[in-house]
């Protein structure tokens, strides 16, 4: 029998699978941890975010930027498109395939600015190619308030065409034109960090086996395995990934999680979870259970923070903790990951993992709105 889990090609053991969204969960506020116990990891040689999102106060007028680190007080939003298993079907993409980014242009001046429909706001260029963003509406961005930036979101299409294999740094200039009056140009250039498509990983359950039959007495279940097989078929990996096994009913909840390490291209992997026989409420349809996964950084992290956390430079953590406000926690606890384990954030996030099919036990998601 076959099925679809998160759109990917499943062949089935006995019994159907399905998949279902659930909403995130939240868990109690973690303790503020002190500056001190941060170490300071070098992630990013991106630099800028002090010219950009730091405000000056004797900065009149309209001062545009573009901040992709985590100080930002609008954080990137990158995702994949195309080809499977998300399919382009939007024609952005020329190759059929490609990054869509969602990047807030800044404004530390003290005067909105209307940004006319047509007008190129950013220029890209890569190392195969120079890709503009031309806002095609009236775009207004709205003048700093206290000690923030005022900002607006604008989106660029990175063609896979156009970027290099893994990780590419990529150099930017805000208003490349000319065509918005500044009173400060000095903050219009900087660097932003985007991987390929293709470096994205992207993990399937090829298959599930099950019992053919566990008898079901009242309030009596018979023990049972279940055995779990899969791939990665996107890039590598540098994280782990979390599955856990979930039955309809309600009352059995989850059984078995299970924690990968981190696959490489083509990586399989197999794990067996094991229900001893005893007491129960299962009903007759137990058997349709969902296996969900997620990567490990979208469950400690949220879905995109990964993407403004990997264009901030953590060298002089002392200094960058007391700017980012609402993303302390998420920059905190990614200086920890970092320190652990050096090379946590060099994979993007696993396609699919966005949905957040388990949930969050982290409820400082950054800002995204």
């Amino acid at each position: 029998m076959t099925n679809f889990i998160r759109l990917t090609f499943v062949l089935i053991s006995v019994i159907a699978l399905t998949v279902i969204s659930v909403p995130s969960a939240s868990a109690d506020n973690p303790e503020v941890p002190s500056l001190g116990d941060v170490v300071p990891i070098q992630q990013s040689t991106v630099v800028g975010w002090s010219s950009c999102s730091l405000i000056d106060e004797s900065v009149s007028g309209v001062d545009l930027c573009f901040d992709p680190s985590v100080v930002a007080p609008r954080w990137i939003k990158l995702e994949v498109s195309g080809p499977a298993p998300n399919a382009d079907l939007t024609g952005e993409f020329p190759s059929g395939w490609g990054i869509r980014a969602q990047l807030p242009i800044q404004n530390r001046g003290t005067e909105q600015v209307v940004i006319d429909a047509g007008t190129t706001i950013l220029s890209f260029t890569t190392a195969k190619a120079v890709v503009d963003v031309v806002v095609d509406t009236e775009v207004i961005v709205p003048p700093r308030q206290g000690d923030e930036a005022g900002y607006a979101t604008v989106t660029a299409l990175f063609d896979s065409e156009d970027l290099q294999p893994g990780l590419n740094d990529i150099a930017y200039v805000v208003n490349p034109g000319n065509d918005i009056v500044e009173s400060n140009i000095s903050n219009n250039s900087g660097t932003l960090r985007l991987f390929h498509p293709s470096a994205y990983p992207r993990v399937v359950i090829n298959e599930v086996i099950l019992p053919e039959y566990v008898q079901l007495d009242v309030g009596f279940l018979e023990g049972y395995t279940i055995t779990v097989k899969g791939t990665n078929l996107g890039g590598d990996m540098t994280r782990g990934i979390s599955f856990e096994t979930v039955f309809k009913n309600k009352a059995k909840g989850e059984l078995g999680p299970y924690q990968s390490g981190p696959l490489k291209q083509g990586g399989d992997f197999e794990f067996t979870t094991v229900w001893p026989a005893g007491p129960g409420t299962v009903t007759v349809d137990q058997s349709n259970i969902d296996i969900r996964f997620q990567d490990e950084s979208a469950s400690r992290f949220g879905p995109y923070a990964w993407a403004s956390i990997i264009n901030t430079d953590t060298s002089s953590p002392t200094d960058l903790l007391p700017l980012v406000g609402e993303g302390y926690m998420v920059l905190y606890f990614a200086l920890e990951a970092i320190g652990n384990q050096p090379d946590y954030f060099l994979s993007p996030m696993e396609i699919g993992s966005e949905v957040m099919l388990s949930g969050s036990n982290y409820n400082h998601h950054g800002p995204f709105t």
